[in-house]
């Protein structure tokens, strides 16, 4: 039978947060322990006081209100590299005054020492629902905690729109120096207070006026360019996932400051509420793919991106719906869940919709479309390509575990053996807003198949026919290519779907891997599930199974149009 994870309020913690409540004081935690429940699963309960075998301890790193509910409180822990040996099956939040607050149980996980050859740090999240959010605080020694990648950068975009945050900085005058474009060099001001290319200067009043900012050689991105085109260039293949580059559409190497893509419009991506279901918005943008004529990366291949159209770009065929052009498209912010026995639901916290074959999948998402309702479905290739894109750029490389988050991607039992999905919303598998992008469970595909190793996609203009594109599959491996073949009512360059592969991840220039057999009609599976490891990811595609097909590893996600 699949295990159900979960976190409860012990008596402790519910009789604590209440009193807070009515006195006005808080609650302040202060670390989280885990445990691996005396090796076997069990169900938490609100009387208990302490796990039941507790193997590590450690300061909580952040404490947050989840941006789509103010009363579910997120609690984070980062368990290092340098301490393992031990499997969790069991987590607690510890006050100040050493109480047990809550207790959660949790998918078995194996956290290796670096003894055993192999390190790696696990990143513990655990949700609360509370009456009152303000009633708690964090006690935190700044000494002992690890800051998570999105905990940093979301301190360093902060401080970025502080217009305060650099009022100490002292003013250039006209006998300092400023970084030229060329790395690694310093020019001063001359006599008349002027710098070559963009940097110009006044003595007079010792004033600079600072046009164009370089950074190693590289012009630093500023407000004013977040309306013009930013691709990003692959360098050179390989190395487990590739080396890459931003760029301007001239091929010049370009550094985006922390913030930066928040800030750019095709990446005003926001979380709303349709017909009850939390949705993510996807805006229409415009992209291309080409190899860049100039510059220090000419001969080489780049995708770009931009809200606007601009020379050589195409409307991604995400935002062609029946040959009309859509302004945004809305993909579930959670994989699906069971909505009633007869429809597919985007919610926090529940049970991944599962063991239901892919046409199933195809009518639960369709049942949305009731009373009113319209334009709910199962997501497309075309707008799993819109977000990779996206965030592809956005990241600088192909290896989205490193950049965002793991994820449910280490459980040890394959799904023959009983179900370990995490219920929604409970993995760090996040980008803008969409949780469980890769990991946990299989999503399910509509708009590509795997004909006997033949591509066919749904037409580019929206219409939802097949096209034989007349390209083919590679054999399963880790990407090192991917095609940008067009032709009548398709255009490839517009998906990430794999040319070449090699066997060794350490040879890929795309992190992920690529799943395929080629005897018969296969659908589409993305992302990878809750063992698949170091192989899920962004960029997995599963071509390998036939709709009839149906397991607890393999779910779906909502969208609409």
């Amino acid at each position: 039978m699949a295990e159900n994870f979960y976190t409860i309020l012990t008596n402790t913690g519910k009789a604590k947060l209440a009193n807070a409540q009515a006195l006005g004081t808080t609650v302040q935690f202060s670390s989280i322990a885990v445990g691996d429940g005396s090796g076997n699963y069990y169900d938490p309960t609100e009387s208990q006081t302490a796990l039941k075998n507790e193997v590590w301890r450690g300061a909580i790193n952040q404490i947050k209100t989840d941006s789509e509910n103010p009363n579910w409180i997120v609690v984070e822990v980062v368990i290092p590299t340098t301490t393992g040996g031990f499997t969790v099956r069991e987590a607690g939040i510890i006050d100040s005054e050493g109480d047990v607050i809550a207790i959660g149980k949790y998918p078995a996980t194996y956290k290796p020492a670096l003894a055993e050859g192999s390190g790696k740090d696990l990143y513990i999240r655990m949700i609360l629902e509370v009456s009152n959010a303000s009633a708690i605080t964090l006690k935190i020694d700044p000494a002992v905690v690890l800051s998570t990648r999105g905990y940093v950068d979301d301190s360093i975009s902060t401080h970025n729109i502080d217009s305060s945050a650099h009022n100490n900085l002292p003013y250039l005058k006209t006998s300092e120096v400023v970084v030229s474009p060329e790395p690694n060099k310093v020019l001063k001001l001359d006599a008349a207070g002027k710098l070559p290319g963009d940097i110009t200067g006044n003595a007079a009043t010792s004033s600079l006026a600072v046009n164009a900012t370089y950074w190693n050689g590289r012009r630093l991105l500023d407000k004013a360019s977040t309306t013009q085109p930013i691709g990003l260039v692959l360098v050179e293949p390989g190395g487990g996932a590739g080396f890459w580059d931003w760029v301007d559409l001239d091929g010049n190497p370009v550094m985006p400051p922390p913030g930066y893509f928040s800030s750019r419009p095709e990446y005003q991506i926001s979380v709303s509420t349709v017909d009850d279901q939390a949705m993510v918005e996807i805006s229409q943008f415009y992209f291309l793919v080409k190899t860049l004529p100039s510059g220090p990366y000419a001969g080489k291949q780049a995708r770009f991106v931009n809200k606007t159209a601009f020379s050589g770009a195409k409307l991604h065929p995400a935002f062609l719906n029946g040959g009309v052009e859509i302004s945004s498209f809305y993909i579930g912010a959670y994989e699906a869940f069971d909505d009633g026995g007869t429809k597919a639901g985007s919610s926090i916290k529940k049970p991944p919709l599962v063991i239901i074959d892919f046409p199933t999948m195809v009518s639960r998402c369709n049942a949305r479309n009731a009373s009113g309702v319209t334009g709910f479905s199962l997501i497309n290739i075309y707008q799993i390509a819109a977000i990779q894109m996206l965030a592809h750029v956005e990241m600088g490389t192909t290896d989205s575990q490193s950049v965002f988050g793991r994820g449910n991607c280490d459980s040890l039992v394959p799904y023959a053996s009983g179900g370990w999905a995490l219920s929604t919303g409970y993995t760090n598998a996040i980008w803008r807003g969409i949780h469980e992008l890769w990991g946990n469970t299989w999503c399910m595909v509509q708009g590509l198949e795997n004909r006997d190793g033949a591509i066919w996609v749904w037409d580019s203009g929206g219409g939802k026919s097949f096209v034989n594109t007349g390209e083919v599959f590679p054999n399963s491996g880790y990407p090192t290519e991917m095609h940008v073949a067009s032709g009548a009512n398709f255009d490839l360059s517009a998906l990430y779907l794999p040319k070449t592969t090699i066997s060794s991840q350490d040879n890929g220039t795309y992190s992920d891997y690529f799943w395929i057999t080629k005897d018969g009609t296969k659908v589409c599976y993305y992302g990878g599930g809750w063992y698949y490891g170091s192989q899920a990811g962004l960029f997995y595609l599963n071509l390998g199974t036939a709709a009839s097909n149906s397991s607890s590893i393999s779910g779906g996600r909502l969208a609409k149009v």
